[in-house]
C-alpha cells in the first residue's frame, strides 16, 4: 500500500524514546466518491493556521497500472539516451 503506517506512541513500550511529532489518522476508504480531498489545520479560535491546508488524493487500485507505466516512462527514456 502507498503511505504511511501510523504507529501509535506508547510510552510504557518505548520508555528509551520519545515521539517526534504528532500525527492523525484519517481512514479514507477507496471507493469513495471523490479522488481529491482537501483538509485545513483549525486553531481553536475557528481560525485557520497559515500554510495548514493539505490536499489528499486517493490513488485507486484500478488506476495504478496507468502510475506505473508513466511512472517507468523516464527510466526507459534514460536507457535510451
Amino acid at each position: 500500500e502507498l503511505g504511511y503506517e501510523i504507529v501509535e506512541f506508547n510510552p510504557e513500550e518505548m520508555f528509551d524514546r520519545q515521539a517526534t511529532f504528532e500525527g492523525y489518522k484519517l481512514d479514507l476508504a477507496p471507493t469513495l466518491e471523490k479522488a481529491s480531498y482537501e483538509i485545513n489545520l483549525e486553531k481553536k479560535e475557528g481560525e485557520f493556521f497559515q500554510g495548514g491546508r493539505r490536499e489528499v488524493r486517493l490513488v485507486k487500485k484500478e488506476n495504478t497500472q496507468s502510475l506505473y507505466i508513466l511512472s517507468i516512462f523516464p527510466l526507459l527514456v534514460g536507457a535510451v539516451v
